[in-house]
C-alpha cells in the first residue's frame, strides 16, 4: 500500500508515521524492513526499496519532505518546470509507481509538508490510485486559528498519552497562552505532567511553569487601555523575563491595530455585527473590546501606534536599557492626556 500523508500539521503526521511503523514493522526486523529517505533521494532508488521483498513480515519505506505533489515543497522549487507541473522524469516515475502499486507486504509512506496540489499529474495519479485501492491519501490540516476547541481536546488527550492528566481549564489556558503549535504544546506537557505527577496539571501550574504568550501580552494591553499603569508595568516585567521586548512590542502593535479598526468603525456608527465581520472577531469579543475602549478615541489610538513605532526604533537603534524603553512607553500610553 502507498500512503500519502499531507498537510500543515507536522506533529500529527509524525505521530501517524510512528503509528504505522509500530503497526507494520516488528522491532526485531526494522534494520532490514524499514528504510527512511529524504525527498532529495531519486524516485528510482525509492521505488526499488519499496518493491524489495520483506523479511519475515511487512516492509516499510518512508520518504520525508516528499516534493512530487506540490510545487511549493522544498525540492519543488529546484525542479525543472516540467517536473513542477508533474510531467518530468521524476514525476513520470512517481505516476508509474502509483499506477503499478506495490507487491503484498510492501508499504510506502510519502510525507508531504503541504496540502497536495490537485492540478498536478502526480496528484491526479494519487487520487486514481486511491480509488483503485492501491493508495491512501490522508490530510492533516493545520489548526484553525479561529477555533481552538479541537486543540484544547488534543492537549487533554496528549497529557493522557504522556501518562498524566490536565484539568480542562488548564488545557485551555495553556493553548491560549502558547498558541496551537503542537510541538511546543507537547514539550510543555512533558514538563508539566512530570512536575504535577500524580495529580492533574492545574491552571496554576501553567501560570508558574510555562512561558508567557500572546494571552499575557493581551492582559498587558488590557491594563494599558484601562489606564492601570502599575499593573501594566508588572505584567511587562513578567513578559520580558522570557520574551525579547521587540516581540512583546510587535504583539502589542497587532492588538492596537485591531482596536483602532474597531474604534474607527464604531465612530462611524457601524453595528457590532458589522464590526465583527470586518475584523474577523466574534461579536462577543467585539463587545468586550468596545467596553475596554470607552476611554479612547480612534485619534488617540493612532497616536498610541505612533508611540509604539518610536519605541520599536529606540529598541533597535540604542544600546540602552530595553526594559526602561518599554516602561517609558507604558507611562506615555497611560498618561492623563491619553484620556482626553
Amino acid at each position: 500500500m502507498i500512503t500519502i500523508l499531507h498537510g500543515k500539521d507536522a506533529f500529527s503526521i509524525a505521530e501517524e508515521v510512528e503509528r504505522l511503523t509500530e503497526e507494520l514493522v516488528a522491532p526485531d526486523w526494522r534494520a532490514l524492513n524499514l528504510s527512511v529517505f529524504q525527498g532529495t533521494t531519486g524516485i528510482a532508488e525509492i521505488a526499488t526499496a519499496a518493491r524489495s521483498v520483506p523479511f519475515f513480515g511487512d516492509r516499510l519505506v518512508v520518504v520525508r519532505d516528499c516534493p512530487w505533489f506540490n510545487p511549493a515543497s522544498s525540492k519543488g522549487r529546484e525542479l525543472a518546470p516540467e517536473d513542477v507541473e508533474g510531467k518530468g522524469t521524476d514525476a513520470k516515475a512517481v505516476v508509474a509507481l502509483l499506477q503499478e502499486g506495490l507487491p503484498p507486504g510492501c508499504n510506502l509512506v510519502l510525507v508531504v509538508g503541504h496540502s497536495i496540489h490537485g492540478g498536478m499529474t502526480t496528484s491526479k495519479a494519487a487520487v486514481a490510485a486511491q480509488k483503485a485501492g492501491r493508495a491512501r491519501i490522508v490530510e492533516f490540516a493545520g489548526p484553525d486559528p479561529y477555533r481552538k476547541q479541537p486543540t484544547y481536546a488534543w492537549v487533554e488527550r496528549r497529557a493522557r498519552a504522556l501518562g498524566g492528566t490536565i484539568a480542562p481549564d488548564a488545557a485551555e489556558f495553556l493553548v491560549d497562552r502558547l498558541g496551537q503549535d503542537r510541538y511546543q504544546l507537547d514539550q510543555e506537557l512533558r514538563k508539566l505532567t512530570s512536575f504535577a505527577e500524580p495529580r492533574p496539571v492545574s491552571r496554576r501550574d501553567v501560570e508558574i511553569l510555562s512561558p508567557p504568550g500572546e494571552a499575557d501580552v493581551f492582559k498587558l494591553v488590557e491594563h494599558i487601555m484601562a489606564f492601570r499603569a502599575a499593573e501594566a508595568i508588572a505584567a511587562l516585567r513578567k513578559l520580558v523575563v522570557h520574551d525579547h521586548p521587540l516581540k512583546v512590542l510587535a504583539t502589542m502593535a497587532t492588538l492596537m491595530r485591531v482596536y483602532l479598526h474597531e474604534k474607527a468603525l464604531v465612530e462611524r456608527r457601524r453595528s457590532v455585527d458589522d464590526i465583527a465581520a470586518a475584523t474577523r472577531r466574534a461579536p462577543g469579543r467585539v463587545r468586550l473590546d468596545l467596553e475596554l475602549l470607552r476611554g479612547w478615541t480612534s485619534s488617540r489610538l493612532l497616536d498610541a501606534l505612533g508611540l509604539l513605532g518610536q519605541a520599536d526604533r529606540d529598541l533597535k537603534q540604542t544600546s540602552g536599557n530595553d526594559r526602561l524603553v518599554m516602561e517609558r512607553l507604558i507611562a506615555e500610553l497611560v498618561a492623563p492626556k491619553a484620556r482626553n
